[in-house]
């Protein structure tokens, strides 16, 4: 019998960001670096127009001090097209803008695609906890308060 449990999406896992990088950091060619527009393509299953990247070394500088995603992580948009959502599929090098996209982590108890297919059914929701007047937000705090049941295995 599948049991059901409800509890806020942030006790499942660690719901963050990335680290910032400066428009000063980028460079002409290395690691890609996604911001919404990228993020939202790999959700769609569109091929990726990265135009922007960061060096190898500031990579390697940022995986070994607060990690990288990693396959079955998940990347939300979160400023103005908000809930386009990622399951990382492989282990492919990039790195992602910080603020602009949410980053779930370490929810393994949990199939990621079926969080994925949780939060898309509830993307009105979703898009309900964003605000902004200008163009719309999804805050980690909200995110992280996010009540929905979830199976217990």
């Amino acid at each position: 019998m599948t049991k059901w449990k409800s509890c806020f999406l942030g006790e499942l896992g660690e719901i963050t960001s990335s680290k910032r990088i400066f428009q000063r950091e980028y460079v002409g060619s290395g690691i890609p670096f996604f911001r919404t527009k990228e993020v939202k393509e790999l959700a769609n299953k569109e091929p990726v127009s990265s135009e922007l990247f960061i060096s190898r070394e500031r990579y390697k500088e940022i995986k070994e001090k607060f990690g990288v995603p990693k396959t079955g992580d998940i990347l939300i948009t979160a400023i103005g097209t908000v809930g386009e959502i990622y399951v990382v599929e492989d282990e492919k090098e990039f790195y992602f803008k910080d603020g602009n996209i949410l980053w779930l982590k370490g929810f393994d108890d949990v199939d990621p695609y079926f969080l994925r297919y949780l939060l898309s059914s509830l993307i009105s929701e979703l898009q309900n906890l964003s605000s902004g007047s200008a163009y719309k937000a999804l805050p980690i705090a909200k995110l992280k308060e996010y009540r929905r049941c979830i199976i217990e295995r």
